[in-house]
């Protein structure tokens, strides 16, 4: 995730971006509204209906 908090790693050590990027298959570094919108519709009346569920948001890492 990109966030204030990783955003100094990734800037200032050479190679990080990239690393992390070719390990992600959506190609891109989350960020807080990714988590957000997950939050979001686990709130929201569409999701009703689940329960006992993970709801994993990570770019596809965890689906290789």
């Amino acid at each position: 995730m990109l966030t204030p908090l990783t955003t100094r790693g990734y800037d200032t050590e050479p190679g990080r971006r990239d690393t992390a990027l070719g390990r992600i298959p959506l190609g891109r570094l989350g960020n807080a509204s990714d988590i957000a919108y997950g939050i979001l519709y686990l709130a929201s009346d569409e999701a009703s209906y689940l329960t006992g569920s993970e709801l994993v948001i990570d770019g596809g890492i965890t689906a290789q």
